[in-house]
């Protein structure tokens, strides 16, 4: 790696970091650091996705509200009926 300036190397390993193409220890060793354990594990951002991934977990997410909804509603409707039911008995 040609030597540059602090700010550029950090940049360029994070970047690389981010991405998983480069490991914690792989990242230590270009800069004379030593090794750490489990350090030779590439890691990748969890919010990265492919937009149909990203798609699909929006609509995942909308059927799930949805089906929570239906149950609050209902739920509401009996606790309702029960009301009308407790009068009733009165």
């Amino acid at each position: 790696m040609l030597r540059t300036d602090k700010a550029a190397q950090g940049e360029w390993v994070k970047s690389l970091f981010n991405i998983g193409a480069l490991t914690p220890n792989e990242a230590r060793k270009q800069n004379n650091l030593p090794r750490i354990d489990n350090g030779d594990k590439a890691f990748v951002q969890v919010n990265v996705q492919t937009l149909d991934n990203a798609v699909k977990e929006v609509s995942d997410t909308n059927n799930v509200n949805d089906k929570a909804t239906k149950l609050q509603d209902n739920g509401g409707e009996q606790k309702g009926n029960q009301k009308s039911a407790n009068a009733d008995k009165l």
